[in-house]
């Protein structure tokens, strides 16, 4: 069993609001604990935002009618 946390603020999600205000609770003196279930940051900072998805997907139509 692990031992309580005792901490000034909780976040939970690290997208951009999320580690936005860990770095700001930071800078204010504060503790805090970053709590996330998966890789850290936002979707469009680790794999790409939403224009180059939709150039993604208009690639993908485009080879699928060159089928037909």
């Amino acid at each position: 069993m692990t031992a309580p946390i005792q901490t000034d603020v909780a976040i939970i999600g690290a997208g951009t609001a999320g580690i936005g205000a860990f770095a700001e609770l930071g800078k204010l003196g504060l503790s805090r604990v970053l709590i996330n279930h998966g890789p850290l940051g936002t979707t469009c900072a680790r794999v790409g935002c939403m224009p180059s998805k939709a150039v993604l997907h208009a690639g993908a139509q485009w080879a699928t009618l060159r089928t037909l």
